[in-house]
């Protein structure tokens, strides 16, 4: 059985879409697919919730939207494969009466909330229900490695697997998807050279903000995911937090050193001491500036407090040993890797401007 496919809008995360519904979603070898939507934080049921079920990693491509004109005004279409809807009734059930037997996946969306839930299908099955429970939707930020290389190549757009959720690169090739459903989600990365990459399971809570650092010349494996909640003790190690705000890009801000040390610095995951030690070199602008002390605490934490050489290459320890106006900072190479081994993808880098 054949039939248009389902126009869906970026919009698609506000419960609105363009198009026709296809007619069938398979072919009928026993396989209803049936269940209910509610809120999870009231288990209230969603009435007329919209149910969009894809086949799972299912990857339309990119380029094949077509401009379309929604009530809001021009937006951009797309049109994924294995695609089927519905809605649920007043009591938030719905019913898919034949699919293929597979791997799928479900969005549900309703009056701004979003479920996402995954479901196997075999064949002849008698029946399969999967209930989903619409809560805020989660932010996905796909970010750049702040590296030197220009020859990499860049990404253009983003799309969470077996979904309408897309978007493209800014001139930067960060991209932003401001509005998806919670849970472990694929995301496809399509390279101007139309090769595509896929990264599997980040993990995006509802209201919180995931982030993805990406590098399109590395393996997947190189990339850094910064999830909201657990993270995987085998993961990239990123800078959880310091004493400065601004831990990295070109944007230092005005620091008056009042402790000890210059720079506090807290991994994500428990560091090797001894191979991130080494890792960490101090720098500036315009002066021979060097690491004067570094210590632990625990094995997160570190602690910096960097040196300017005078004349004579001795430490100036004076209270106003920093330059005014001049940039220092503290960067950590690839070379530091957690306990259990896994290094860091690229140089991290803190950076800030003292008053003296």
């Amino acid at each position: 059985m054949s039939g248009k496919c389902l126009v869906i809008r970026l919009l698609f995360a506000a419960a609105t879409a363009a198009g026709v519904a296809c007619s069938g979603g398979g072919v009928d070898v026993g396989n209803p697919l049936t269940g209910t939507v509610s809120y999870k934080s009231s288990e209230k049921s969603a009435a007329v919730a919209m149910i969009v079920l894809a086949k799972r990693g299912a990857d339309p491509g990119w380029g094949g939207e077509q401009h379309c004109i929604p009530e809001e005004g021009l937006g951009v279409c797309a049109e994924p494969i294995y695609f089927d809807t519905t809605y649920t009734d007043d009591q938030g059930a719905f019913r898919f009466d034949t699919i293929y037997p597979g791997s799928y996946i479900l969005v549900a969306a309703c009056n701004g909330f979003l479920a996402l839930e995954y479901v196997e299908q075999r064949a002849f099955q008698d029946n399969e229900e999967v209930s989903l429970y619409l809560d805020e939707p989660a932010t996905v930020q796909i970010k750049t490695y702040d590296t030197s290389d220009t020859s990499a190549l860049h990404f253009r757009g983003v799309r969470v697997a077996g979904t309408g959720f897309i978007d493209t690169a800014d001139e930067n090739g960060e991209m932003i998807l401001r509005e998806v459903p919670e849970g472990e989600l694929d995301l496809i990365l399509y390279r101007s050279d139309a090769v595509s990459m896929t990264f599997h399971s980040l993990r995006a809570e509802a209201g919180g903000n995931a982030e993805l650092y990406i590098d399109p010349a590395m393996p997947v494996s190189y990339w850094t995911p910064h999830p909201c909640g657990y993270r995987d003790p085998l993961g990239r190690p990123y800078l959880l937090e310091t004493t400065i705000p601004a831990l990295m890009g070109d944007n230092p801000i005005v620091h008056s050193p009042l402790h000890s040390y210059d720079v506090r610095i807290s991994f994500s995951h428990p560091m090797d001491a001894v191979s991130t030690t080494q890792a960490i070199h101090g720098f500036s602008d315009d002066a021979a500036t060097t690491i004067q002390s570094l210590w632990w605490e625990g094995s997160n934490v570190v602690y910096v407090s960097l040196c300017v050489s005078d004349t004579v290459g001795s430490c100036d320890t004076s209270e106003s040993r920093f330059g005014e106006g001049v940039t220092y900072g503290v960067t950590i190479d690839t070379t530091a890797q957690t306990a259990f081994g896994v290094r860091f993808a690229h140089e991290a880098t803190v950076r800030f401007i003292p008053n003296p």
